[in-house]
């Protein structure tokens, strides 16, 4: 039996996959699926809605490399806004244990998710209670009737090709998740170089990351030109007082997260420039 399907095998077990496991799941999985066949008029549609047709993904490695930058925890919950055929869906939920939300417009692209989803449903080769942690709708992100779950503490957002204005109506729906999470932290990752406009009093720290790894970057071989933001985001200093004692405890936080952050991102630069090769040697389907 091949490594690859022992590993398929072994996850009728509840453990969560290490990466190399959730890997090589992806590899199996999405062999045959594409999320840039959309057909033009399901490419129509999404255009029609304010969103950006055009298709790409952020790779497993580039997930992981950020969760853990960012200390996602099995008590976390993970929104992404555009979760194309839902891959980044499906690793917050088998590799880290979270309760994970996909939205996309796209009908192609959410129903290749859903064959997926209903793929492993019945071979049963993974937990059953792995599998309800994925969560998949076809939805406008910015549907002015649809609110985010409000216990979401990480969102991907990839804007990269989305308008201003697009993004400020995602933004204004993403401030609601934060001051609706009390004081818990809500971690923002968001693609592209280009800044999102946070209000001040919810933004705890802002971080720049380098070289991340993406459909795009790896094809054309231009991991060095993308760069990501990631934003610490809470309500628990929004409209207080004694504005000098908060910016001092805000201060405490943001040295804590420089600090891991950067302890994350050294310890990672071996494992980055290994799949990258991995990723330029073997291909890759999106």
């Amino acid at each position: 039996m091949s490594k690859q399907n022992n590993i398929l095998k072994e996850s009728v077990r509840s453990k969560l996959f290490t990466f190399d496991e959730f890997h090589q799941w992806n590899t199996v999985r999405y062999k045959d699926i594409s999320g840039a066949s959309a057909s033009d008029q399901d490419r129509q549609k999404v255009n029609e809605s304010g969103g950006h047709a055009g298709y790409g993904e952020i790779l497993p490695f580039a997930v992981n490399r950020i969760f853990k930058m960012i200390d996602v925890q099995p008590k976390d919950v993970f929104l992404d806004l555009g979760s194309g055929t839902g891959k980044s869906v499906f690793q917050a939920a088998l590799q880290f244990g979270l309760h994970a939300y996909g939205y996309e417009l796209s009908e192609f692209r959410h129903s290749a998710a859903m064959a997926v989803l209903k793929l492993e449903q019945a071979l049963n080769t993974i937990s059953p209670a792995l599998l309800s942690k994925v969560h998949l709708y076809q939805q406008d992100m910015i549907a002015t009737d649809h609110n985010y779950p409000t216990d979401v503490t990480v969102i991907l957002f990839d804007g990269l090709l989305h308008s201003e204005q697009f993004k400020e109506n995602v933004m204004q729906k993403i401030i609601k998740v934060v001051l609706n999470n009390g004081n818990k932290m809500v971690r923002l990752w968001s693609i592209g170089s280009g800044e999102l406009s946070i209000p001040e009093d919810l933004l705890i720290h802002q971080l720049q990351v380098e070289k991340c790894m993406c459909s795009w970057t790896i094809k054309c071989d231009l991991i060095s030109q993308q760069n990501t933001h990631i934003y610490w985001l809470s309500a628990k200093y929004y409209k207080k007082s004694s504005k000098e004692k908060h910016d001092n405890k805000k201060r405490e936080e943001e040295v804590k997260i420089i600090e891991f952050t950067s302890k994350v991102k050294d310890d990672m630069k071996d494992e980055r420039e290994k799949y990258y090769k991995v990723y330029r040697k073997e291909g890759i389907n999106f």
